[in-house]
């Protein structure tokens, strides 16, 4: 071994001083840049920062790979360039010329997998919204899932099956990667039970037997008693569409998924396990006056 050490330049950056360039993690992510967190690298102070890459900004990993904004994940680690110019906001925000980023940074983090055991309550193009207990303390008990091709959706025993069976208020254990929002979490796994919970839609409507843990649900928002039910309201019963100084009261229309035991008086009583607000829609006044 020769005395100094010698080797292969990959890159060499002239730095202007007119620019100031920071060490640290991506810690969010957005449409138009990224929050990074560490520590200046000419004065060793710590230091949080928004980062706008533009077209022109060159990006490249620890291997010399040219990369795009796009490639750019929450709890990579880079050196950026950035400024001249920073804006004194809060944090800063500045724009950035070059990133030096570290892929493998990030594969601790996106290889740890949540999961949701739990109803599916609505299910559109591409997505899935999922209610129920999260596998492990930090997870969530709402989550919205997108699915694909590349989703693996099985039985209970293993056998594969496709998106049809993904009705609402199937039972389903989901398996996904958590993201930083925008971005939308990918169904890896879903496993579907043979069991769903029923679907009621109705209005809360007032009556003697309605108190804060006993709804009185019009079930269909019709004139008719026959098929109403009281919902039984638990620590465990999820409501989703309620901010958290709200409460559910009369005139809340809502779907509910509940316990398949109801009791057989009139009306029948069972245990709600989720229940969604449906969003007050009110239509344009229209002026009687035809022209």
């Amino acid at each position: 071994k020769s005395l100094p050490a010698q080797g292969a330049a990959l890159t060499i950056i002239v730095s202007d001083h007119d620019f100031a360039a920071i060490d640290g993690t991506i810690s969010e992510i957005n449409e138009r840049g990224f929050l990074v967190e560490g520590s200046n690298v000419y004065g060793d102070n710590a230091e949080t920062i928004w980062l706008h890459p533009d077209p022109k900004t060159t990006i490249i990993d620890q291997n010399g790979k040219t990369l795009k904004a796009s490639d750019l994940k929450a709890g990579m680690t880079v050196r950026s360039f950035y400024g001249p110019y920073v804006a004194l906001s809060f944090p800063p925000q500045s724009s950035t010329n070059y990133i030096l980023v570290n892929t493998d940074s990030a594969n601790d983090e996106q290889e740890t997998e949540a999961g949701i055991n739990g109803i599916l309550t609505e299910k559109t193009d591409g997505r899935i919204s999922i209610s129920g207990q999260p596998s492990n303390p930090d997870g969530y008990e709402y989550v919205v899932l997108a699915i694909d091709g590349d989703t693996q959706i099985v039985d209970a025993q293993g056998k594969p099956l496709t998106s049809d069976v993904l009705n609402e208020g199937r039972r389903i254990e989901a398996q996904y990667v958590p993201v930083i929002y925008p971005a939308l979490p990918h169904a890896d796994k879903i496993v579907v039970s043979d069991a769903s919970a029923p679907r009621v839609e109705g209005t809360i409507t007032a009556s003697e037997r309605t108190t804060q843990d006993h709804l009185y649900i019009n079930v269909g928002s019709d004139q008719s008693t026959d098929n109403d039910i009281i919902l039984n309201i638990s620590k465990d019963t999820q409501i989703i569409g309620l901010s958290p100084d709200e409460k559910l009261k009369p005139g809340t229309k809502i779907v509910a998924y509940h316990s398949i035991l109801m009791t057989k008086s009139i009306p029948a009583i069972t245990s709600a396990e989720v229940i969604v607000v449906q969003p007050d829609i009110t239509l344009p006044f229209e002026s009687p006056i035809k022209g």
